[in-house]
C-alpha cells in the first residue's frame, strides 16, 4: 500500500484472531473485509458479495499509505485546534449525531471520531462489518478516541461523550425514555441487503422526535442505504451531510444521499470533525445546498 496501492479483499474467518487481522488491514488500507461463514475453509454463500466488491474497486480511491515497520504502532492522533464544544448546560437535551458507513467507512469513521472532543452529544454509528469484527473495531477507537466508543447493547443509554457502534448482523435503532435516548439491538431482515442498516437507525431517530435537534452525515460506501433515512430526518428538521466524492473511497451511498436531496452540504473527510464541534459551537440554519471544500 506504500508503494504500489491496489484494492484488497480481506476474507477472513470469525474468530478474534480473524477479526483482529481483519480489522488491521482495513487500518492499513484494505478494501473491505468480507466474513467467512463457518471457519477457514468455508465459503458459503459470499460470491454475491465478492462480486459486488470487485466491481465497486474498478471505481475505488485507493491511496498510497505510508510503510510500517513490523510491530510499529500508529502514531496517536494530534490533539485537534478546535473551539471546545457546547457545555452541557447549553445544549438541548435531545441532541444527538449519527453517522452511516459501508465500505471505507471504519478509517473515515477513525479519521472523525479521533478528532472530535469531549463534551459533544451522543453519537450512534451503523458501519456496514461483519459480527466480531464490529467489537474489534470499536474497541480500536476508544483506544485512541477522546470520547467514550463501544459497541452498543440492547438497552444503552446514550449520554453526551459516548459513541455508540451497531454490533455486526444487528439493526441498531433509538427511541426517547423520558429524558434519554436507549438503544435498541434487534434481529430482523437486512435492509438494502445489509444488517445492521443505516436506514433503519436514521428513520428510528426520526420517527422518535429526535430530527430538529439532530446532525447526521453519510460517510464513505457502495450501494444506497441511508438515503432514505437521512432525507426522512431532514424533512423533519435535522441538519444533514454527505462526504464528497474526491475523499471517498467509494462514492455510493453518498451519491445517493445528495442526489436525492437528503445531504444538505457535501464534505471533504478532513473537514468532517471541524464541521462537526463547530456545529454544535454555534447551531446555525445550513445553507439549502453546499459543497465544502478543503
Amino acid at each position: 500500500m506504500a508503494q504500489r496501492p491496489l484494492p484488497v479483499i480481506i476474507m477472513s474467518s470469525l474468530t478474534q484472531r480473524g477479526s483482529d487481522t481483519a480489522i488491521e488491514a482495513l487500518r492499513l488500507g484494505a478494501f473491505d473485509v468480507l466474513a467467512k461463514p463457518h471457519g477457514a475453509y468455508s465459503f458459503g454463500d459470499l460470491g454475491p458479495q465478492l462480486i459486488a466488491r470487485i466491481k465497486a474497486t474498478a471505481g475505488a480511491k485507493i491511496r498510497p499509505r505510508k510503510a510500517e515497520l513490523p510491530g510499529q504502532k500508529p502514531a496517536a492522533p494530534t490533539p485537534p485546534p478546535f473551539p471546545r464544544p457546547l457545555s452541557a448546560a447549553a445544549r438541548h437535551p435531545r441532541s444527538l449525531i449519527l453517522f452511516g458507513a459501508s465500505t471505507g467507512g471504519t478509517e473515515a469513521l477513525r479519521e472523525v471520531l479521533t478528532h472530535l472532543s469531549t463534551g459533544l452529544p451522543p453519537i450512534a454509528i451503523v458501519q456496514h462489518i461483519p459480527p466480531i469484527f464490529s467489537k474489534n473495531f470499536a474497541d480500536r477507537l476508544n483506544q485512541t478516541c477522546s470520547i467514550e466508543v463501544r459497541e452498543a447493547a440492547d438497552g444503552d443509554r446514550l449520554a453526551p461523550g459516548l459513541a455508540l457502534i451497531a454490533p455486526g448482523n444487528f439493526h441498531l435503532m433509538l427511541q426517547w425514555a423520558t429524558d434519554h435516548y436507549r438503544v435498541r439491538v434487534v434481529d430482523g431482515p437486512a435492509v438494502w441487503h445489509q444488517r445492521p442498516a443505516v436506514d433503519l437507525l436514521f428513520k428510528s431517530a426520526a420517527d422518535c422526535g429526535a430530527a430538529p435537534h439532530t446532525l447526521a452525515g453519510i460517510f464513505t460506501g457502495m450501494g444506497r442505504d441511508g438515503a432514505e433515512g437521512l432525507l426522512k430526518l431532514r424533512q423533519r428538521g435535522a441538519a444533514t451531510f454527505a462526504q464528497d466524492e474526491a475523499t471517498s473511497v467509494v462514492w455510493g451511498m453518498p451519491r445517493v444521499a445528495w442526489e436525492n436531496g437528503a445531504a444538505q452540504q457535501q464534505l471533504p473527510l478532513d473537514l468532517a470533525a471541524d464541521f462537526i464541534i463547530r456545529h454544535h459551537e454555534n447551531p446555525v440554519t445550513p445553507p439549502r445546498r453546499a459543497t465544502l471544500l478543503a
